[in-house]
């Protein structure tokens, strides 16, 4: 997939795609998929994928902590309680919990060491689930739409996350520990309320895709100029009327979305000649 191909998808195609075996980072498998627990029981040694996508359950099945070999589930479209239970699916490597109307997540989720794909989006969690910063391994964290005003410090232990999702989210204000996401390819915090972003982001020199649009920024740090590999910067529609010097040392940048930022005319000649490889929207 291009960069360019998924930014217009939401996280629930994103999710059933992943679920069929589209997943961002490796080709997918054919495994046999079990949408019904009892049907997954009869064969649970060799049941490694079930999704009960959509099945408006309101009790969560009893007995499916006991699949313990599941790599895969999709839980998205229910309505229950997340059990402490769900810890003993210790296998897992994809999880989806989108859309279940979670104001919360249990604790045992952090105890997924395997976990590489969490879908956490579009649930009410209002209070970042610091839980989940314990999954060392995890590649891919979406939690788009919910109601998180912080990102606490713990991230930091991510260093194998490559793309993270806090779209349409109360964000002020993001840690410097998001410095230490150094595998980090796609970044994306549009429709937050984000005044500033922090120093430590030029860190993220793996970063190739950063979505910033519908923010409350009037700036952005000199460090961005650090980030090399960045191949697409999207700033839609905040506060901006200049851009630091060093954006011109973004040889790779190809896409800049500036609309929507009081930038002048003579701003705007500086960047198109900072970034004469760029294609540039104001």
């Amino acid at each position: 997939m291009k960069t360019h191909h998924i930014l217009g998808i939401s996280g629930s195609v994103l999710c059933l795609g992943l679920l069929c075996g589209c997943h961002p980072w490796r080709a997918p498998e054919r495994v046999h998929k079990y949408t019904n627990v009892d049907d997954a029981l009869a064969q649970k040694e060799t049941a490694v994928y079930l999704n009960l996508y959509d099945q408006q359950l309101e009790t969560f099945p009893e007995h499916l902590p006991e699949l313990g070999n599941l790599t895969r589930l999709g839980l998205r479209r229910n309505r229950f309680v997340i059990p402490e239970s769900v810890r003993n699916l210790s296998k897992l490597q994809i999880l989806d919990l989108g859309e279940c109307d979670l104001s919360e997540i249990p604790d045992g989720v952090g105890d997924l060491a395997t976990l590489e794909t969490l879908y956490l989006n579009a649930n009410t969690i209002s209070n970042f689930p610091t839980q989940i910063t314990r999954i060392t391994g995890l590649s891919y964290l979406n939690l788009d739409h919910n109601q998180l005003t912080s990102v606490p410090g713990e991230i930091g232990a991510w260093t194998s996350l490559k793309w993270l999702r806090l779209n349409y989210n109360r964000l002020a204000g993001l840690p410097d520990a998001i410095g230490k996401l150094t595998d980090l390819r796609r970044l994306y915090l549009q429709n937050n309320v984000l005044t500033s972003v922090p120093a430590a982001i030029g860190n993220l020199t793996a970063l190739t895709d950063l979505n910033l649009r519908q923010n409350q920024l009037t700036a952005l740090p000199d460090e961005i100029g650090t980030l090399a590999a960045l191949w697409r910067l999207d700033l839609d529609r905040n506060r901006i009327a200049s851009l630091p010097e060093s954006i011109g040392q973004l040889e790779d940048l190809r896409y800049l979305n500036l609309g929507g930022n009081p930038i002048g005319e003579e701003e705007r000649a500086k960047i198109r000649k900072a970034l004469p490889k760029c294609e540039i929207i104001f």
